[in-house]
């Protein structure tokens, strides 16, 4: 069975959709809520913002990565396309740690409240 890196890639662009997709939909209407009288977001939801726009790069690099290795044979070997994978893995980990610490941040400030 031969390699195939576009199907690589397609899999990756579906995944690194995940989270912008339910940032947009779901949780930048939750911030939106979370603004104060002085309308500022408190620095833990300006944070988790940015993650989100920040997660929009994930499936702009990922169709940078194929267009690329249409040209450049490096772009398409298992080690280049494991590498995005394992940075997206990373970044989404990262996300879903810091979306779990602000659900526990919120649950504690509800029970305290």
């Amino acid at each position: 069975m031969r390699f195939k890196p576009s199907v690589a890639y397609l899999v990756l662009l579906v995944s690194s959709l995940a989270i912008p997709v339910l940032h947009y939909f779901l949780a930048d209407r939750a911030i939106e809520h979370t603004r104060g009288g002085t309308l500022l977001l408190p620095a833990q939801f300006l944070l988790w913002r940015w993650l989100g726009e920040l997660a929009c790069a994930l499936p702009v690099s990922v169709v940078g990565f194929f267009l690329l290795s249409l040209k450049y044979e490096r772009f398409s070997r298992a080690s280049t396309i494991l590498g995005v994978a394992a940075a997206q893995a990373v970044f989404t980990t990262f996300y879903a740690a810091y979306c779990a610490f602000l659900l526990s941040h919120l649950l504690l400030l509800d029970k305290a409240g």
